[in-house]
């Protein structure tokens, strides 16, 4: 990036209001455009953040569907030329020659804040809606707080615990068909252990709830230090699919963990 350069990014992600959350998550400075463009017959909406930072940038969003699309030339129609990961770095030296580039990597990685992360991830599921006849709550948003919140109650000084309740549900937003290993995957890193563990068997939870579990999986289970917790976090589960029930707000419920992991 040359001084004066214009940074434009592209971001495929349906739902914007999440990236412009993490951004204030972040205390970033930013502006919401959305732009109406007609273009051969038809009618798009295009949805730019305009970032004031060290450099100021443009993000512009895309649904995932128009991943494709997007990554054709508007002109040519084939494949635009992106630079690999060795090009990249051999650009960045060539007009950087005093960064480390190495030491730079290592210092965004550790400045990376994980509950940014579980923010920019639970906010999808206020747009997830869910079957009416197992959750006649309503969206998944509101059913992970209403978990957390008799968590809370329950075991308010557990973070790891607190973390599996807020956090069980946030592959639904990612893939509703596969949420376990979805969510998994995308937590790996970012929580312990006992917090992935206890999410990604949260559905044997409710089939050892209902006597449907075989033998075997019921001991494979049991000899885990964390079953006791793993019945409770099903319970939680199932409490939280209530009507009208006030919950504690996202931020406030991620301040609450936070302030636990920093004591």
């Amino acid at each position: 990036t040359r001084s004066g350069s214009d940074i434009d990014i592209h971001l495929f992600c349906d739902n914007a209001n999440a990236i412009a959350g993490l951004l204030e998550y972040e205390g970033l400075r930013y502006d919401l455009e959305r732009k109406e463009v007609r273009k051969s017959g038809t009618t798009r909406i295009y949805k730019h953040i305009h970032v004031v930072d060290r450099f100021d940038f443009e993000l512009t969003i895309y649904p995932e569907v128009q991943r494709k699309e997007v990554m054709k030339s508007s002109i040519t129609g084939k494949a635009i030329e992106r630079l690999s990961l060795a090009e990249l770095e051999h650009f960045m030296k060539n007009e950087y020659p005093d960064l480390d580039l190495e030491a730079a990597i290592d210092q965004a990685k550790e400045g990376i804040d994980a509950f940014a992360e579980f923010f920019a991830l639970l906010l999808p599921l206020e747009k997830v809606k869910q079957n009416p006849i197992y959750h006649p709550e309503g969206d998944a948003l509101y059913h992970s707080l209403q978990v957390f919140d008799l968590a809370c109650n329950r075991m308010p000084y557990d973070e790891e615990f607190l973390l599996a309740a807020l956090l069980h549900d946030v592959g639904k937003a990612i893939d509703p068909l596969d949420h376990v290993r979805a969510g998994v995957e995308t937590l790996e890193g970012l929580i312990t252990e006992r917090t992935l563990w206890l999410i990604e068997h949260h559905m044997f939870a409710h089939q050892l709830h209902d006597r449907t579990i075989g033998a075997r999986a019921r001991r494979r289970l049991e000899k885990n230090e964390n079953f006791d917790d793993l019945i409770l976090l099903g319970e939680c589960d199932r409490g939280g699919r209530n009507q009208g029930v006030e919950t504690t707000e996202l931020d406030d419920a991620l301040e609450y963990i936070r302030q636990l992991a920093n004591q």
